[in-house]
């Protein structure tokens, strides 16, 4: 834990060694579970990554 801390690494408040999992089964289960509307998600999931990402950016600023 520290070891993460002193290296800069925050994932929403979590270590990256455990986020980075999670966020690679769901990118890889997404296209195949959702294809029949992945032209819908596509640009959603976009802009929720992306609000995501400056969510734990503000978050790891404290």
């Amino acid at each position: 834990m520290d070891e993460a801390v002193e290296d800069g690494v925050c994932v929403g408040g979590l270590p990256e060694y455990l986020m980075m999992p999670l966020i690679s089964i769901g990118e890889s289960l997404m296209p195949r579970l959702l294809t029949p509307i992945t032209l819908f998600l596509g640009p959603v999931y976009g802009w929720l990554s992306a609000i995501f990402a400056v969510a734990r950016l503000w978050l790891c600023s404290f």
